[in-house]
């Protein structure tokens, strides 16, 4: 879950920057970027972490 985590924290952060600059307002798509790459992120780490109990 760790790994998942500061994945999508990082892609988030990417993304909410990238956005950000475009539409000229970085504190709020930073932020929902951080925001939803965690989320997605601890999501995908708890799908592998599952997968590894069952093998």
């Amino acid at each position: 879950m760790a790994i998942g985590l500061s994945i999508g924290l990082v892609l988030g952060a990417i993304a909410g920057i990238t956005i950000g600059v475009l539409l000229h307002d970085i504190a709020l798509w930073l932020s929902i970027g951080i925001g939803s790459g965690m989320a997605f992120g601890i999501a995908i780490g708890v799908l592998i972490g599952s997968r590894k109990k069952f093998e």
